[in-house]
């Protein structure tokens, strides 16, 4: 379908089983979760039309540009491309984060593509996953505690049964553990994409455009607030949105970059450019605020928003499960 966001959707399969035979930590393994971020870095350095990228537990979801034309939007060749390099990576690095570990078997993934029609859409599902990452780890980081205490796995997760997020917060309490204070990789998954870092400062006299260098970011944060895309436009935006943000920047702001060595013209074009998003994402914003809210709504409750809530059919109504690959 032309003109959408084509998002590629990758999942351990049988992971339960591997992560068993290969001793991962419960809940979670934090040199198996950097191993799924080093290989979604991989793909998104492959492939230059994927603009961002999340991942938690053995999956993780590839945002391509709405505009791309990679492989024709063929979606069989696009999920078959970036499934077999994130495996292949897998394999090869495996040994660069399990040192003592020999890898028994290699792992599979397997992968759908789904279009999303638009900016509100797509963020809905990113911020869907983020929830079902928040839901996911509590309850596992629940379940692992009640079993290491000495209750069976099925013990444990009768003990869970109905309970909702403030009573799985005062049984963590009573292990010890803040869950507002663990890794934030755990409670948020991980978000990657591309970023600009300035490294030369605009003079008055320079053209629009500065000197600036892109990386590739792995990032643990909020991404259901509008914030972080207001922080980060130039995601689900072109850059050429941006140079033409930064020609309407006047020619009496360039003193300020002269004066400030914090206030870089480049600076004040992308503050341009963030207040030209938001103007486009006005209409949305206190949707948007609506929907985290439900979400957050939802979390407390101990339940994920369905089918209703996020038009795809690749959305389907998930409830507590003990993650294969805990993220």
């Amino acid at each position: 379908m032309p003109s959408t966001w084509i998002v590629i959707r990758i999942d351990g399969c049988h992971f339960h089983r591997f992560s068993d035979v290969h001793e991962f930590v419960k809940p979670n393994d934090k040199q198996a979760l950097n191993l799924m971020n080093a290989c979604a870095v991989a793909v998104v350095k492959e492939f230059p039309d994927i603009v961002f990228s999340y991942g938690v537990s053995d999956e993780y979801s590839f945002v391509l540009k709405k505009d791309s034309h990679f492989y024709q939007r063929h979606t069989s060749e696009i999920v078959s491309a970036i499934v077999s390099l994130f495996t292949s990576v897998y394999i090869t690095k495996w040994k660069d984060f399990f040192h003592k570990k020999e890898l028994k078997y290699p792992p599979y993934f397997d992968g759908r593509a789904v279009c999303y029609p638009s900016v509100e859409i797509l963020r809905d599902y990113l911020a869907w996953r983020q929830v079902d990452c928040h839901i996911n780890n509590q309850y596992n980081t629940c379940f692992w505690e009640l079993v290491k205490s000495g209750k069976s796995k099925s013990e444990a997760q009768n003990f869970l049964k109905g309970t909702q997020t403030g009573d799985k917060e005062k049984l963590l309490k009573q292990f010890g553990i803040d869950y507002h204070k663990l890794p934030a990789m755990f409670r948020q998954g991980s978000s990657i994409f591309w970023d600009k870092e300035d490294i030369t400062m605009m003079h008055e006299n320079e053209k629009p455009g500065g000197n600036s260098l892109k990386s590739v970011i792995v990032e643990h944060c909020n991404i259901i607030e509008p914030s972080f895309w207001a922080a980060h436009p130039t995601i689900l935006y072109s850059a050429k949105v941006e140079t033409t943000c930064r020609s309407f920047v006047p020619t009496s702001m360039k003193a300020l970059s002269l004066w400030s060595p914090v206030l870089t013209y480049p600076t004040l074009a992308r503050l341009v450019l963030a207040l030209h998003v938001l103007a486009k994402l006005w209409k949305g914003v206190w949707t948007s605020k609506i929907r985290a809210s439900l979400m957050m709504t939802r979390l407390k409750c101990g339940f994920v928003l369905g089918c209703a809530a996020y038009p795809s059919s690749d959305v389907v109504l998930e409830t507590h499960r003990e993650e294969e690959l805990t993220g």
